[in-house]
């Protein structure tokens, strides 16, 4: 009995680390923010669960962010981020952040990290209601994990 359950410990541990080792991230995290008009204060700036406000998202302007927490930051190259309208889409947009690069980004995007969380800012879009993020990570010899999905309707 002791010699079963010895092995089944290691097949535990070798799965955990083989997981692990597939995708080192530990969670994704998607907000969407209504931006703020100065002429409408009835519009707020405070994160929203889509589909609970009484808003006409088509014509408002939101910022999406995502916040990715890895377990490991070790030879991390980059990050391939997808926001789209659908699972895999990238009709909102797709980009490549360098680790730790925070300089050239296109207007209204932000890198930053801090320890093993890396936080990004994606910029203003008009009219994302459903919306999916994608993230891949590519390291420093060119492999890639596997795709890592969320979306705002969960």
């Amino acid at each position: 009995m002791k010699i079963i359950s010895f092995i089944i410990t290691i097949l535990l541990v070798l799965t955990i680390q083989n997981l692990q080792a597939q995708s080192p991230v530990e969670s994704l995290q998607l907000f969407i923010e209504v931006e703020r008009d100065e002429n409408n204060p009835a519009l707020f700036s405070e994160s929203i669960l889509l589909g609970t406000e009484v808003l006409d998202i088509s014509t408002q302007t939101m910022i999406p962010s995502v916040i990715v927490h890895l377990s490991t930051t070790t030879d991390l190259a980059a990050l391939q981020l997808k926001l789209g309208s659908t699972e895999g889409a990238e009709d909102y947009l797709a980009h490549t952040f360098l680790f730790d690069e925070t300089e050239g980004l296109p207007e209204g995007m932000q890198y930053k990290r801090e320890e093993n969380t890396i936080y990004l800012a994606l910029g203003k879009h008009v009219g994302i209601a459903a919306c999916h993020a994608s993230v891949v990570l590519e390291y420093l010899d060119g492999s890639t994990s596997q795709a890592v999905v969320v979306n705002n309707q969960n």
